[in-house]
């Protein structure tokens, strides 16, 4: 009986061990599992944009022209420079080193960097991607560039036009194409690029994927980078930050100015949780485009004296200053010197003397501003005496109309994410008589305004070629006294860029001109 009892209890401790030790392995088994699913869920950020891109190729003005275009070229592309405007200094990304002699700049690539499908990147695939930019005819290229050359392997000779105070600020966007891949497909070449990430997926206005190049040349860059970023297109904010609050998505860098103080506001009283708002200090300007074609300078005048806008902005809490001439404070050339001056009672003077038919003005905007301050400057100019109309349209639809001089609109709000430190790109953008935006169509109204445009396109023509600082300056701010005194744009204020992200989101920003290092996004547990 004492063995058999002996027995029993041998029995009942090496059970008790057994299911101790099933016990530790299962708990080591699910505990490794649940540190797996950890790790993977922060190697991959989800993400929503508002619009889809205009295209992929980096060289169509068209394409490159869209914020959203710019997203994705961030991560997909790479260029042989880039400006730091923290420590404002230009730093090396292809280009290991570069020499400027006069008008001639050598560039010579770093070892070892690589396109998505592998291939070295070399001086032949810089050569065709900035001539591909002067074929398509872009004159980002093509105004700037004089010559191309093949040195060798790795070193590119480019000879610019003009010997410029920003050279540096214009090929730092050049993005550089893998030349075999575009010439064999032209649609899924311009896709390949040399940036931290490959685009693996897309399907236009739903969603785009996009994996980590783990052969990308800047390891270090990329060492604690998301192994994939999976972005959905969408257009409702609403739905957008119910899927940030139940954790499906998480980041946005789509958040409208107006909704910025009451997102603020929601998060500090804890009605949103776990989520942040990231500001971003930024070169933007939004500003009403008087169409020359349809408004004579009388009405102009009378809707610029009728528009009172630093009330507005305080009564929409617009998170932004305001602004009093056309190029924004942080960039060369903003003229201090322009002040806007409101005079109802005058404006009101002016509107009695108009016909019937100056008093209608049409006021357009795009689906991507909020319809408040649209609704705002209506106010404003009919207790001036107009009539006013409000359409709001599709961006795209939008675009294609106001470039037209056909357009039913007297005046358009838009705003304006400079790409560069130096305020005559964007002048030049939209007021150059050839200009494929030439949103106020100066060379369509009277003999005055056709007067007024010549003397503005000369001297923006100027300042692109100028390599004097004084000199390039004074014509900058010449240019925005003509748009002040003809009224051919008025400004509204000049903001901050903002996200909206889980708190789980770290280094997740922007630099002045809203480029973002998607690489440098870390994602905690």
């Amino acid at each position: 009986m004492s063995k058999i009892k002996n027995n029993k209890k041998l029995v009942i401790i090496v059970s008790s061990v057994l299911l101790g030790v099933l016990l530790v392995c299962g708990a080591l088994y699910f505990y490794k599992r649940g540190k797996g699913t950890d790790q993977k869920a922060k190697e991959t950020v989800n993400m929503v944009w508002a619009s889809d891109i205009k295209g992929f190729d980096p060289t169509n003005k068209t394409h490159s022209s869209s914020a959203t275009s710019e997203k994705l070229y961030l991560a997909v592309h790479d260029t042989l420079i880039v400006e730091d405007n923290v420590n404002k200094k230009t730093v090396g990304r292809l280009a290991e080193k570069w020499n400027k002699e006069g008008k001639e700049i050598t560039f010579t690539l770093r070892d070892n960097i690589f396109f998505h499908n592998n291939k070295p990147v070399t001086a032949e695939d810089v050569v065709y991607s900035l001539q591909k930019g002067i074929n398509n005819n872009n004159n980002d290229y093509s105004d700037m560039i004089q010559d191309l050359q093949v040195v060798d392997n790795k070193n590119v000779k480019v000879t610019i036009k003009n010997d410029l105070l920003w050279w540096t600020s214009v090929l730092e966007r050049y993005r550089i194409l893998c030349k075999s891949e575009v010439e064999a497909d032209q649609d899924k070449g311009v896709k390949v690029g040399a940036g931290p990430y490959k685009l693996v997926n897309y399907e236009r206005d739903d969603k785009m994927s996009f994996e980590l190049f783990e052969n990308y040349w800047n390891k270090d860059a990329i060492k604690e980078s998301p192994k994939k970023l999976m972005v959905k297109i969408q257009k409702s904010f609403e739905t957008t930050l119910q899927e940030l609050e139940a954790g499906t998505i998480d980041l946005t860098a789509d958040v409208s100015s107006d909704k910025v103080n009451t997102l603020k506001e929601k998060i500090s009283s804890g009605a949103l949780k776990g989520l942040e708002i990231v500001e971003n200090t930024n070169a933007y300007g939004s500003q009403i485009y008087m169409n020359a074609a349809r408004t004579k300078k009388p009405a102009r005048q009378a809707i610029s004296l009728a528009l009172n806008f630093p009330p507005m902005i305080s009564a929409l809490q617009l998170p932004g200053t305001p602004l009093d001439t056309y190029v924004p404070s942080l960039l060369v050339g903003h003229n201090e010197q322009i002040k806007r001056k409101y005079d109802m009672d005058e404006a009101k003077k002016i509107v009695s003397g108009l016909s019937a038919e100056d008093k209608k003005i049409k006021l357009g905007y795009t689906d991507k501003e909020s319809s408040q301050l649209p609704n705002k400057i209506a106010e404003s100019l009919r207790e001036a005496g107009f009539e006013v109309t409000t359409e709001e349209a599709e961006f795209n639809t939008f675009l294609a109309e106001t470039k037209e001089p056909t357009s039913s609109y007297n005046m358009v709000l838009l705003g304006e994410l400079h790409e560069m430190g130096y305020g005559h790109k964007a002048l030049c953008d939209y007021f150059l008589k050839d200009s494929e935006y030439a949103f106020p169509h100066i060379q369509k109204g009277d003999a005055t305004d056709q007067a007024k445009g010549e003397a503005i396109d000369s001297k923006l023509r100027q300042a692109q070629k100028e390599s004097n600082l004084d000199t390039y300056t004074t014509l900058v701010k010449e240019v925005q006294q003509i748009l002040n005194d003809e009224v051919y744009v008025i400004p509204i204020y000049e903001g901050k860029v903002y996200f909206l992200k889980s708190s789980k989101i770290k280094d997740f920003t922007c630099d002045i001109f809203y480029r973002i290092d998607w690489e440098k996004i870390k994602k905690v547990a």
